[in-house]
């Protein structure tokens, strides 16, 4: 896989960089880009988030739950995964001749210009999905073993979802200006394509964080569950907090309001009895997009 190494400068300029197309790819698709993209996941996967990537623990399977069947391949709508943000394409030069060989030969010449830090140029095709098509039915005995029985996560995602494309290419600023220079072996002025072309070389780039393409290589999405406090749950330390029986000083209710409130339980709240009601499972949001692009 063909990649430019990330400009010096602070963690703060590759956060700006990061979030720009984990948001927008999110938004725009509905699924979350893997780090690295080429890095495969399986239906089933539980991971968590640590220093801005989802690290997988283990699949479904390990912990000999009911077989978690992924669905047949769907194919995606290729047209919703050629976006960009802050990009132009400031020169197209096309060329055809005949070489030496007297075979025709064609070649054309892109410059893409990237208005500011996080600007990016993407391309997906040939995109295919596989889908958890029984989550409703685990779902207990999932809480149960990741929680109780067999492990003790507090913090964890469940992929049911793993979208993959075999043809795509990325380009991300990480800095105002920057800009790529590159040539490919075809005729077009689509700059989507010409980014992703197997014959396309970039001969300049400057201020660019990374520019990647397949190279072989799929490209890995994904939807996730994560483990999060029951309604009943969050409404129980809830009314402790506020009624002050949760042995808490009343200067710092508003902290933990804003915190974890998973800290406020109990050795006995938490059994094998009551896992099932003290959790539940929501859909991966932006926030933790936010959590993955840091």
């Amino acid at each position: 896989m063909h990649r430019t190494a990330p400009p010096s400068g602070a963690h703060r300029r590759r956060f700006v960089s990061n979030m720009t197309w984990y948001h927008d790819c999110y938004q725009r698709t509905g699924w979350v880009p893997m780090a690295p993209l080429t890095r495969p996941l399986k239906v089933g996967d539980v991971a968590h988030i640590r220093h801005g990537r989802f690290q997988t623990l283990l699949n479904l399977a390990d912990v000999h739950l009911q077989e978690a069947p992924a669905s047949r391949e769907i194919g995606l709508d290729s047209a919703e995964w050629r976006f960009g943000r802050d990009v132009q394409q400031t020169l197209c030069e096309t060329w055809r001749g005949v070489g030496d060989d007297g075979e025709a030969v064609a070649s054309t010449r892109q410059v893409l210009e990237f208005a500011q830090p996080g600007a990016f140029l993407f391309h997906a095709g040939a995109v295919s999905a596989r889908l958890m098509v029984n989550w409703a039915r685990i779902r207990d005995d999932v809480t149960l073993k990741l929680t109780q029985l067999h492990y003790g996560l507090r913090d964890a995602y469940v992929v049911t979802g793993v979208a993959r494309a075999s043809d795509w290419a990325l380009a991300v600023a990480g800095r105002a200006e920057a800009h790529v220079d590159m040539s490919a072996a075809t005729v077009s002025a689509d700059r989507y394509f010409l980014l992703g072309d197997a014959s396309a070389s970039a001969a300049k780039c400057h201020g660019i964080a990374a520019y990647e393409r397949a190279d072989g290589q799929d490209a890995c999405f994904f939807r996730a569950k994560k483990l999060v406090l029951s309604d009943a749950t969050v409404d129980r330390y809830l009314g402790q907090l506020l009624e002050g029986s949760a042995n808490v000083q009343p200067h710092a209710v508003a902290a933990w309001l804003d915190g974890e409130l998973l800290g406020l339980a109990k050795n006995n709240d938490l059994t094998l009895n009551t896992s099932i009601g003290f959790f539940s499972w929501a859909d991966l949001t932006l926030d933790d997009v936010e959590r993955l692009a840091a």
